[in-house]
């Protein structure tokens, strides 16, 4: 493994262009829940969602009508598919009610076997992360068990209950936990026309099942879901609703949800000076990094310094790790770097300017010289090529529009390159 290296650059500076790219991420998921997560096809929503950013998605799934994590827990062919192994996450979704009930059952009826599963989970492959799928409270709260559950007879004391428990679960596991219950909340705190409720005002209408796919899609492969071009058979406007409150929420909220788990969220971004750069690691959950410069340098160190040597387009690569040493979350710049080269001091000092008729004046080169002129704009592109006989001042009429151009001019045995601002 090459190291980093800082060599300087004796006749060039170098000007570094740096854009964000999309990484493309592929992720293995078992998703373990009932109908809330087979309404719909959740697990394929979200594959569809990755699939039109070139990410990919591959899962499978076990979701008999009303299983509780108790069930779950005993149940051979959800035991087979966790001990499988290789999964990045498993997801799992208890029983729409219990965890909103009260503290005495869910410890003894919940709690032990979200322990259960999770240990499973770490057994089969130290590197699965758990994911406790946060469900949301019916839309008139669950009036079967008010009686002996008030807290739950209105759908905000439900949701209220949904989100304590589920982040208690996290908490206790060291695992992520999937706000979709939150951000549904957004979404009726908004008064859409659209219902996120089948008629039963519990399952998921389209709409509900769309939304979590859109929270899925973020949480696990870190990245916005707001444009993504995959709306099912909503109209644009309502997947554009669902798509920028989940994004808005992630913004806001998410390390509420991911802090107790072990999946490294990072980006990066970078500082220029000249021809280095210094990477600026944002991370949570993270205990090492590896950069790749694109140019057969790398780093483990969280915060280095690179020096380019040669113009061109590379792309960084970061991937962190978490405490447990797997590489479960990447991200990449672009960075084109451009030869600015300072002016080579000859014997007659050259001098280039854009005159107020829009036309490149070349002071100061020797005359009777056979002389070549090309000219790039700011991102390196040649946009402009031609031959000359050089004289003290040569104008020429190019008609460029306002920006930076690259000039070169090779006169004899004079080269010069330099860059010029058009106004």
């Amino acid at each position: 493994m090459k190291k980093i290296h800082n060599r300087s650059l004796k006749v060039f500076f170098l000007f570094i262009f740096f854009t964000n790219l999309h990484a493309q991420k592929k992720i293995k998921a078992l998703f373990i829940g009932n109908s809330y997560t087979y309404a719909n096809n959740l697990p394929q929503l979200i594959q569809s969602l990755s699939l039109v950013n070139g990410d990919t998605l591959q899962w499978d799934s076990y979701t008999p009508g009303g299983y509780t994590l108790q069930m779950h827990s005993n149940d051979a062919t959800t035991l087979s598919k966790i001990a499988a192994g290789g999964w990045d996450f498993v997801i799992l979704q208890a029983q729409s009610q219990e965890p909103s009930f009260d503290s005495a059952y869910v410890v003894d009826n919940v709690f032990p076997y979200a322990r259960k599963l999770d240990s499973l989970i770490h057994l089969a492959d130290s590197c699965t992360e758990t994911v406790f799928f946060m469900t949301w409270g019916r839309k008139n709260g669950d009036a079967g068990n008010c009686a002996a559950y008030p807290q739950i007879c209105t759908y905000a004391g439900m949701q209220g209950k949904l989100r304590e428990r589920y982040l208690q679960m996290g908490f206790h596991n060291q695992a992520t936990v999937s706000p979709v219950g939150c951000v549904w909340r957004e979404v009726v705190n908004q008064n859409q026309a659209f219902d996120l409720y089948q008629s039963d005002q519990s399952h998921p209408s389209l709409h509900g099942s769309y939304l979590a796919a859109c929270v899925f899609y973020e949480l696990l492969f870190q990245r916005s879901v707001f444009g993504n071009t995959f709306v099912s058979s909503l109209s644009l406007s309502d997947a554009s609703i669902l798509q920028q409150t989940t994004h808005q929420f992630f913004s806001d909220s998410l390390p509420i949800f991911t802090s107790s788990g072990n999946i490294p969220v990072s980006s990066f971004t970078i500082q220029q000076n000249g021809n280095q750069i210094q990477c600026n690691p944002l991370g949570l959950n993270v205990a090492g990094y590896q950069w790749d410069f694109g140019d057969g340098f790398t780093s483990s160190s969280s915060n280095p310094t690179h020096n380019y040597q040669n113009p061109g387009t590379f792309t960084i690569t970061l991937n962190a790790y978490n405490t447990g040493g797997c590489i479960v979350s990447s991200s990449e710049n672009s960075v084109t770097i451009l030869p600015l080269f300072v002016k080579e001091q000859t014997r007659n000092a050259v001098n280039l300017y854009f005159n107020d008729e829009s036309e490149l004046v070349v002071n100061g080169l020797i005359s009777g010289q056979a002389s070549a002129l090309k000219i790039y704009v700011s991102t390196g592109q040649l946009m402009r090529e031609m031959k000359f006989i050089s004289d003290t001042e040569v104008n020429f009429p190019l008609f460029l529009s306002p920006g930076i151009y690259l000039i070169q001019i090779c006169s004899g045995d004079v080269e010069i390159r330099s860059s010029v601002q058009k106004h």
